[in-house]
């Protein structure tokens, strides 16, 4: 396969505000667009059976996260305890030079780590935020992000 455009990720949510306010105002996700689609036009492609609004925001690196809100309320899974303990989409990582200050910022709006800030080997520390609607998020930090992804390193 050969992508045209980084990468983007769907997030169905029942509560557009809220989670606008933890995607732009914490994690600085910046809005791209807002598009609301017509309960044909959901049913059409697959996406829904009732229309919904997508807003669009992207990371500094390009990468896309699209927060949908059905017009009707979404079904909501069971919580999971932890991102494997079920199938499906389980968190999205986000690469970041300052764990400390992200997780802080994260716990500032009400979003508390999982665990804390782990260190899962030399050099790796992680931290595992739930979003407001409850789906994890990964935060990430690399001593070196050149041995993990030399494939960016300059």
């Amino acid at each position: 396969m050969k992508m045209t455009a980084p990468l983007e990720v769907g997030i169905c949510v029942a509560d557009l505000a809220r989670a606008m306010a933890f995607y732009e105002g914490v994690l600085a996700l910046k809005k791209i667009s807002a598009i609301d689609l017509n309960e044909h036009g959901s049913q059409m492609s697959g996406l829904g059976t009732s229309g919904y609004r997508v807003v669009r925001l992207q990371t500094s690196y390009g990468e896309r996260i699209k927060l949908v809100c059905p017009i009707g309320p979404p079904e909501r899974p069971g919580p999971a305890a932890t991102p494997s303990s079920r199938t499906g989409l389980a968190y999205v990582t986000f690469l970041v030079d300052d764990i400390d200050a992200m997780v802080k910022c994260c716990e500032r709006a009400g979003s508390a780590s999982v665990k804390g800030i782990v260190e899962l080997r030399p050099g790796v520390r992680m931290a595992l935020v739930p979003d407001p609607e409850g789906n994890f998020i990964e935060f990430a930090q690399y001593d070196s992000i050149g041995a993990y992804r030399p494939d960016l390193a300059c």
